[in-house]
């Protein structure tokens, strides 16, 4: 009743024309929690506060579809984030940071153009459902060792995404620049991202593998990055298991890092296993262990190997279809990752403790 009064109310405001084709779906996440932090360093290393968004970012948005005939559709999503003890928007202020993109869609796939995530999370995820936290969760998200496993988005892109064909279902993504407007001077000017995703399920079976190259300006003299990860589920019922590895090349801050770096250029496998089950006919239980092991490089007077090992727990509660409980902990440790008494150590070395409430609408 409140999407379909939301709809009412948005084509009051904005008439369209073939109402009986267009369909306008108002949606989101609100998620925030309680949360205690040890950061490994005594008593001037703990935090305790509401945290915004720890098991879902918080959200808001619309998505929309017309129905053109001949089983074609326009289709558009336009997604905002925001933290919800602040009120303050995400992704840097953007209005829609999270997506905003339009396309068609037909038995031939997925065509769309805008701001879009990549094949691991957002609207055409393939790799989330690996992670038994759903690259949710804070520290306990597969994004902690895997660069940019929880998502990530690039502007001026193009997307083609395939039907599902016999359980199998692949997809391209092409950014002329990932973050900003095209520069002017051509391709060599701009930070070009490509991502290619695949998946399969039947059965009980789940897997899905994504690789990505960046190509940053030639003026920046700076490698590309690359990065192939590999996932995949076996539910048994009583229990789902979960796996997952990666192989990274050339992993820097300028797009996405999961060692939070500033250095450039750091290679690194990663792994991941997990599980979760079903306790109750509500209740869900989710575990994993995950290490990322870094090739030790030296950048000025520091060295480091840029690893980390997490181990995350967790379990959620479900009132209903749209709203749970949830309480999490998990604790990540690092090893000569970076620097003593800097902010960057305190992100890898500590324990993170979360009781939270997600609804979703």
């Amino acid at each position: 009743m409140k999407r379909t009064l939301a709809v009412v109310i948005m084509s009051a405001a904005f008439p369209l024309s073939g109402h009986a084709q267009t369909n306008v779906t108002f949606f989101g996440i609100v998620d925030a929690g309680i949360q205690v932090i040890d950061y490994d360093r005594g008593a001037a290393g703990s935090f305790t506060g509401v945290k915004s968004g720890h098991r879902n970012a918080n959200r808001w948005g619309l998505r929309g579809s017309e129905d053109l005939g001949g089983g074609l559709s326009a289709i558009f999503r336009l997604e905002q984030g925001f933290d919800i003890d602040t009120g303050v928007l995400g992704q840097g202020g953007r209005t829609f940071g999270r997506h905003a993109y339009v396309g068609l869609e037909g038995s031939f796939g997925t065509l769309a153009l805008g701001r879009i995530s990549n094949f691991d999370g957002g609207s055409f995820d393939m790799f989330g459902p690996v992670d038994p936290f759903e690259a949710g969760f804070g520290v306990a998200s597969l994004a902690s060792t895997m660069s940019g496993s929880g998502g990530l988005r690039v502007d001026n892109a193009v997307l083609y995404r395939s039907p599902k064909l016999g359980g199998f279902q692949g997809g391209w993504i092409h950014s002329f620049n990932t973050n900003g407007q095209e520069n002017v001077g051509g391709a060599s000017a701009n930070t070009r991202y490509d991502n290619v995703g695949a998946s399969f399920g039947a059965g009980q079976f789940y897997g899905a593998v994504t690789y990505s190259v960046a190509r940053f300006p030639d003026a920046s003299n700076l490698s590309d990055q690359k990065m192939l990860h590999v996932g995949a589920t076996y539910d048994f019922k009583a229990v789902k298991l979960h796996g997952a590895i990666g192989r990274e090349k050339g992993v820097r801050n300028a797009l996405v890092s999961a060692i939070g770096k500033s250095a450039d250029g750091t290679d690194a496998t990663a792994w991941m296993l997990g599980a979760s089950a079903p306790v109750g006919e509500k209740g869900q239980l989710i575990v994993s262990y995950q290490r990322r092991d870094g090739k030790s490089q030296t950048i000025g007077a520091d060295s480091f190997n840029a690893d980390r090992a997490v181990f995350g727990v967790g379990y959620l509660y479900s009132f209903s279809r749209r709203s749970s409980l949830y309480a999490s902990f998990a604790k990540s440790k690092g090893s000569n990752t970076l620097r003593e008494g800097t902010a960057q150590t305190d992100f890898a070395n500590l324990r993170e403790f979360t009781v939270g409430i997600n609804h979703r609408f």
